[in-house]
């Protein structure tokens, strides 16, 4: 073949071929770019009609190259350019129809391409939107992400995770690095658990632990969440996952587990009750009292070990608490043994989630209930001693008439007729009335009417039934019109017509009742009636009911009012608050107790009372008097004091007393602000429960004082017998002795001067003088009764030796002495108690206790002086030891008493009663220590 006759159209199919073939290539290549624009029918069409021009032009051009050789060449020339006219149309038209599809398929690229820029635009925008919230997300949640190169041991992490961990741009994001920013005692724990755990065995990283925040050293706890990304072999690539800062959650956790210790470790058992009597859960101390494990308690009930309250009346009294909300009451328990003791029961109702519980702690009273038990039995038993000593009292008429003169409380002598015939000055000075007025007036006069009816019906129930002392409780008229409660204890004399009654002012006991009472029907008002402030009126009322059971329990008034001033500043957020107690006069009063004061300031600050003073107008009105803004009052001038304090704003309200009041008490704010009435009647309240702490505590010092006076005239009674007795004997000893002596002599003589008398004479005579002598001996056995002459002379070991010898003598019992040699030198008054114990343990043992032998033991252990006695007879019993005519048991003790001294009496295990007598040698020893 001739290359340079080829026409022009040989070089444009070569042309043309070759950029098909490209354009097919092309469109091969960017074949997933087209679909997915979705222009993959395009595609295939533009693919289809560019591959069939490019094999035309192929053919075409090996037409061309191998035509010249079959036939000659100008005839091939001339059909080649004959083809070619011939079929340059359609060669045409299919250029134009590729020209038209590609440019078709070019602008449908562009437009494409522009709608992907445009979604890849917005793709971005949304990832960047998402990035943001993803930050702010772990901002707020305090989460941080992280990716760990396995291979490289690098790694890294979001904004979120490095203020976590407090590291900053310099921070080096190695391995070795973030161990360092473990705690210590945690860095072989957490390294142990991601080699061994999490790589090893290919698990998640799911653990707490502690770190040291770098940037300011602050120990943090956190969490760690992680998943491994392994390849296609297996091996760990990478650790992807997140560190949260759980050092909040931690905390709170902590403190949860802190509470719930100090619940189950508490000193007083506790329980969670349901409805239906479950019980849901209950702490230590009450599984230690019961006897029984947690999980037997959880399985029962209250009525299973609470034998007061049986399955049938659970139900009565669920209600009763949940209406009750917070109460308290006695009942029993039952131990796991079968023991039952006696406690006492304080409740709370709640809701929590719907489900209502009782929140309870029960405390045994076993020994508040002996005690209380004993205390009757001592004051049943003063009272038979009373009135069985009525003839030794009236022969002690100047002493009576001075307790009579002197008593605190009321005295009276009436006869059954109901006129007074003696009253004392406390009974005039109670009803106001002078003694000659109340000795002219019938005592049904000075009774209220409305209470004359029940009180006379109460007094004749209890004569018809028996009773030795007539006790009753009745309102009394004043002068002045008002009326005072009485207590009455009155024993009737039928013989003499006459009722001897003792009487006790518990006017304030019965208005401090009736104010608790009243305020707590305000209280429950309150609760019924308000829905906003509930919550923190509930918290006043517990806090103001805390307090009252601190001073029922004994809480000096001090620490009383120390602790009021905190609980009124903390539940009413108030900025100081005061105590002022009124100094006698009423001229000047003392901040006793107060918070938001300056230092010193309680318990020494004196203010003048004036008559324009906050204070004074307090005590003069009915109601606590309220303050919104101090600045513009103009009721009273407002103390120097709670103005330098910056007080703007408060309540005052009166202290009461049992007859004038105690002070004031002021709560005041550093803001203008409205009080409530609920946040003045807290204050009140508050008030009150010192008002009746100042009161109790002033009446249990008056009783302690009466009861002090009783002893000291029982004492003192005790010592004049004691001197009458000494008298006595040494007149009959002396008079009566010498008299008798004197007698025996003169008979003696008349006795030898009768030899020529008769027989019958001289018998007389005879007998005479031997009566004389045994008259002689039973006066000197009457007067070493009364008073042994060798405790005077001898001391207290001879007289006792001396007087078991006689006493076993008479009473044909065996009678022996364990006396310590070298005791200390007693008072008299000591030596004369401890002989008369042992006189009167001695006079009961032959009385009571049928024995053959007794042993009296004296001497020293430690700083007591011990007294024995000791029996083998039948043995004394619990209800003889607390009868209420054991007046010897009730003498001895009252002679130990007064020297502090203790008596123990029971019986003993081997048979027979064991008498022990301690008195503290300080107090009966007239050895005074250097």
């Amino acid at each position: 073949m001739v290359w340079d006759s080829i026409p022009l159209m040989t070089l444009l199919d070569i042309l043309i071929g070759a950029i098909a073939v490209a354009a097919v290539l092309l469109l091969r290549r960017e074949a997933d770019l087209l679909d997915a624009l979705g222009l993959g029918v395009a595609r295939r069409v533009v693919a289809v009609g560019v591959g069939a021009i490019g094999l035309f032009y192929f053919a075409d051009l090996a037409t061309m190259w191998a035509l010249p050789v079959f036939i000659p060449q100008q005839r091939a020339m001339a059909f080649m350019e004959t083809l070619h006219r011939e079929y340059s149309w359609w060669l045409m038209l299919g250029v134009a129809s590729s020209l038209g599809v590609g440019t078709h398929v070019a602008l449908s690229a562009l437009r494409a391409n522009e709608s992907l820029s445009e979604q890849i635009d917005c793709c971005r925008e949304a990832d960047h939107l998402a990035e943001k919230w993803l930050a702010d997300s772990q901002n707020v949640a305090k989460i941080g992400s992280y990716v760990l190169d396995i291979a490289a041991e690098t790694w890294r992490c979001s904004p979120a995770l490095e203020r976590i961990l407090g590291i900053g741009p310099d921070y080096s994001h190695t391995v070795q690095e973030w161990r360092s920013l473990l705690h210590p005692d945690e860095r072989d724990k957490v390294m142990t658990y991601l080699t061994e755990h999490v790589l090893a065995k290919r698990q998640r990283f799911d653990m707490d632990y502690r770190i040291i925040r770098r940037s300011d050293g602050a120990e943090r706890w956190v969490h760690g969440l992680g998943e491994m990304e392994l390849d296609e072999e297996g091996p760990p690539l990478k650790l992807l996952g997140t560190v949260q800062d759980i050092t909040d959650r931690k905390l709170v956790e902590r403190t949860l587990l802190l509470t719930q210790l100090a619940v189950d470790k508490g000193v007083d058992p506790t329980y969670w009750v349901h409805e239906d009597g479950q019980v849901g859960y209950a702490n230590d101390a009450a599984c230690r009292e019961l006897g029984y494990s947690r999980e037997e308690l959880l399985s029962m009930s209250v009525p299973e070990f609470d034998p007061d309250f049986p399955h049938e009346k659970w139900p009565e009294h669920w209600q009763a608490m949940k209406q009750a909300g917070s109460s308290r009451f006695e009942a029993h328990h039952r131990t796991k043994e079968g023991v039952v003791f006696p406690v006492e029961i304080h409740t709370n109702f709640f809701v929590h989630e719907d489900k209502e519980y009782i929140w309870a702690y029960a405390r045994d009273i076993t020994e508040r209930v002996k005690a209380q038990t004993l205390v009757q039995q001592m004051n049943r038993s003063l009272e038979q001693r009373v009135a069985e000593r009525t003839v030794e009292l009236k022969a002690a008429r100047d002493e009576f008439q001075r307790i009579f003169e002197l008593s605190p409380d009321m005295i009276g002598i009436m006869g059954f007729d109901g006129n007074y015939r003696r009253v004392n000055p406390a009974f005039s000075h109670t009803l106001g009335y002078s003694e000659e007025e109340l000795l002219n007036k019938n005592y049904l006069e000075l009774v209220h009417p409305a209470d004359k009816e029940a009180m006379l019906a109460d007094a004749q129930a209890q004569s018809e039934a028996g009773a030795d002392i007539i006790r009753v409780e009745v309102r009394y008229l004043h002068k002045n019109g008002s009326s005072k409660w009485l207590r009455w204890r009155a024993r009737l004399d039928h013989e003499q017509e006459l009722a001897y009654g003792t009487a006790k002012d518990v006017t304030a006991e019965r208005e401090a009742a009736e104010t608790l009472r009243r305020h707590r029907e305000e209280l429950e008002e309150v609760v019924a009636d308000t829905t906003a402030d509930l919550q923190m009126g509930y918290e006043q009322q517990a806090a103001a009911a805390a307090l009252g059971e601190r001073a029922l329990a004994g809480l000096a008034p001090g620490d009383i009012m120390r602790e009021a001033v905190a609980v009124a500043a903390e539940g009413l957020g108030a900025d100081s608050v005061g105590i002022l107690q009124l100094l006698p006069g009423g001229t000047h009063s003392v901040l006793c107790a107060g918070v938001g004061w300056a230092a010193g300031m309680a318990g020494s600050a004196r203010l003048a009372t004036r008559a324009d003073s906050m204070a004074r107008y307090t005590l003069g009105s009915d109601e606590a008097v309220v303050m919104e803004d101090i600045d513009t009052e103009t009721r009273f001038e407002p103390s120097t004091l709670v103005r330098e304090h910056g007080a703007v704003a408060g309540v005052s309200v009166i202290i009461h007393g049992r007859e004038t009041p105690f002070g004031v008490m002021g709560v005041f704010y550093n803001q203008r602000r409205t009080t409530s009435q609920r946040e003045v009647d807290f204050v009140q309240l508050i008030a009150n429960v010192i008002g009746d702490s100042v009161g109790r505590q002033r009446a249990e010092d008056e009783l302690a004082r009466s009861a002090r006076m009783l002893r000291e005239l029982a004492e003192r009674l005790r010592r004049v017998r004691e001197d009458e007795r000494i008298a006595l004997s040494r007149e009959l000893h002396d008079e009566l002795g010498q008299a008798l002596t004197c007698i025996r002599i003169d008979l003696g003589w008349m006795t030898s001067k009768l030899d020529n008398t008769s027989a019958e004479v001289q018998e007389r005579v005879s007998a005479a003088a031997e009566l004389i002598g045994d008259t002689i001996g039973l006066v000197q056995r009457i007067s070493s009764d009364l008073r042994p002459p060798a405790l005077d002379d001898l001391g207290l070991l001879a007289a006792v030796a001396w007087h078991l010898e006689s006493f076993g003598e008479r009473n044909a019992i065996e009678a022996s002495a364990e006396l310590q040699e070298g005791l200390p030198e007693l008072t008299p008054d000591a030596a004369t108690a401890v002989f008369r114990i042992v006189q009167e343990a001695l006079t009961n043992v032959v009385r009571h206790a049928e024995a053959a032998r007794v042993l009296v033991a004296i001497g020293v252990r430690g700083d007591d002086l011990e007294v024995r006695v000791i029996d083998d007879g039948i043995g004394i019993s619990v209800d003889e030891i607390g009868a209420e005519r054991s007046l010897g048991l009730l003498g001895m003790s009252e002679r130990a008493a007064s020297f502090e001294g203790n008596l123990e009496l029971g019986r003993r295990a081997e048979g027979g009663t064991e008498l022990i007598v301690t008195l503290p040698l300080h107090n009966c020893s007239t050895r005074v220590e250097a």
